[in-house]
């Protein structure tokens, strides 16, 4: 995820930080959006939920092919961006 970089030595005006602040809030909606929809489509295909699914991948009883390693690594990322308290 995007991190906003401060440097004691070199500090960034107010309106810069504010710029920053609401350019990470945007590309983090648009990439939750886009997990969401991402998400959806594994759901569809294997007629189960992303949380039902993550359960069950995580404790070892699906088996082990391409598309459910991707869905894992995109719920996870799902998870931990909107998680956070923003």
């Amino acid at each position: 995820m995007a991190r906003i970089r401060l440097n004691k030595d070199k500090p960034m005006s107010y309106n810069d930080f504010v710029k920053n602040v609401c350019q990470l809030t945007s590309d983090r909606e648009s990439m939750v959006k886009s997990l969401e929809q991402q998400l959806l489509s594994y759901e569809l295909k294997y007629h189960m939920t992303s949380e039902a699914f993550y359960t069950l991948y995580n404790a070892g009883r699906l088996e082990d092919i391409h598309d459910f390693a991707v869905w894992a690594g995109k719920y996870y990322l799902y998870r931990e961006a909107t998680s956070r308290n923003r």
